[in-house]
């Protein structure tokens, strides 16, 4: 299993990649350190992309976890979260963790290519330096 975090300092932006089978205990853990990364790092929007996985083999309580979790940033600027989900199991937990969600100071949108992920945050390609791979 591998998580990848890179970002993009001309939008703002977090892209998390993950690859392989992601479990429960993996996703709480990589989300906590990008919360912990982005505490002192400041970005604003994030797409995390799950297009590659082999597998997703987690539980609605950790959704539910994740959707209680604070948002990415803690700043005044709006916050978008878009999760691009291509597997239907994966799209469907993707879109339970956006109604758990709401209450959330994000807007979390899920779609299924990177390519809407793009053109949710109104941009035509990112420009990415790899930060932390785990």
């Amino acid at each position: 299993m591998g998580a990848f975090l890179s970002v993009d300092d001309t939008r703002g932006l977090i892209y998390i990649h993950y690859e392989g089978v992601v479990t429960d205990e993996v996703l709480l853990q990589r989300d906590q350190q990008v919360l912990e990364w982005n505490a002192s790092h400041g970005y604003h929007a994030s797409i995390t992309d799950f297009s590659e996985i082999a597998g997703l083999n987690i539980s609605a309580s950790a959704i539910r976890k994740l959707a209680e979790r604070p948002p990415l940033s803690n700043s005044e600027l709006p916050r978008v979260a878009v999760i691009v989900a291509s597997d239907d199991f994966v799209f469907g937990m993707s879109r339970m963790f956006e109604m758990m969600g709401v209450g959330r100071s994000d807007r979390i949108h899920v779609v299924r290519t990177l390519e809407e992920a793009y053109a949710q945050l109104g941009v035509d390609s990112l420009e990415l330096r790899a930060e932390v791979e785990w």
